[in-house]
């Protein structure tokens, strides 16, 4: 077990395989991880001393990865103790540089490295971290504005925002140009308004129309009834009375009532035909049930 990775929590019980150490720190300012400082051999990074005396004192994050195919194998974060170090005098930072650590903790010729170089795998952002990022820069954004509209001048903008000086210029250009004209957006309101009058009336006069045309349907089926209903009655008269006369009253019956009698009941066919359709329509409308008659 690598001394460094002693108190990490790992997934199984077997020691993880440390090939390389790669070492990230702490941004208080920021409230984030910086990218990664340095890649090390895990065989010349044995104590916290050497990361004291380069990055100096601070909250550290050493990531061990495999040395067959540089996976990550364990994680673990480290308070070294020790004065900062000055931005001035930090060493750059190489991502996915290797070098070993020596007496005097200075990294080998990089014409010459020991190991070839080769970029270290970028872990992909969470949405959690993305979200707060954005969170992040929304918060200095409205800072921004906030001083904007106090006539801060611009040497305090970008010293409490900490934003790069072109990112402060394209948001005063944001602050002081307007969304619309006033004239513009008045326009636009009446044009709403007058599309919403036109849709109001256009249900309106379309709820008017089908209310119009049920009144009418069902005049027209109240007045058929009712002519069907009087021929009805004149065919059971016509019937009651030669019932009533018998067969010889029926064969001596003059030729006008033979005739408004088969008149009538041509009549009657017709009406009958054309209940019969309306019935027809009326459920094939009402999706094939039959209507309540009681």
């Amino acid at each position: 077990m690598h001394p460094l990775f002693a108190h990490a929590r790992l997934s199984t019980a077997r020691p993880p395989e440390i090939g390389f150490i790669q070492v990230r720190r702490r941004d208080l300012e920021r409230q984030r991880w910086s990218p990664v400082l340095a890649t090390f051999p895990a065989d010349t990074l044995m104590t916290a001393e050497p990361i004291a005396a380069r990055y100096g004192g601070g909250e550290y994050e050493l990531i061990g990865r495999c040395a067959r195919n540089r996976r990550i194998t364990a994680r673990v974060k480290v308070a070294v103790v020790g004065p900062p170090v000055s931005p001035d005098s930090e060493p750059e930072a190489r991502h996915g540089e290797t070098y070993g650590l020596g007496s005097d903790a200075a990294p080998p010729d990089h014409t010459t490295p020991a190991h070839p170089p080769e970029r270290a795998p970028r872990r992909r952002q969470t949405s959690a971290e993305k979200r707060r990022e954005q969170l992040e820069l929304g918060a200095l954004h409205a800072k921004a504005f906030r001083l904007f509209s106090k006539k801060a001048p611009l040497a305090r903008i970008v010293r409490e925002t900490r934003l790069p000086l072109s990112e402060v210029r394209r948001l005063w250009k944001e602050f002081v140009t307007p969304l619309k004209e006033p004239a513009e957006m008045e326009l636009e309101r009446h044009v709403d308004e007058m599309r919403r009058v036109a849709d109001e009336e256009a249900r309106n006069r379309y709820e008017r129309w089908r209310t119009d045309r049920e009144r009418d349907r069902e005049t027209a089926r109240l007045k058929m009834l009712d002519r069907w209903l009087t021929l009805r009655e004149r065919e059971v008269e016509f019937e009651r009375q030669r019932a009533t006369h018998g067969a010889n009253v029926r064969a001596e019956a003059p030729p006008v009532l033979a005739e408004n009698r088969l008149a009538t009941k041509q009549q009657t066919d017709a009406l009958d035909a054309a209940l019969e359709r309306l019935l027809a329509a009326f459920l094939t409308r009402a999706g094939g049930r039959a209507p309540n008659t009681q």
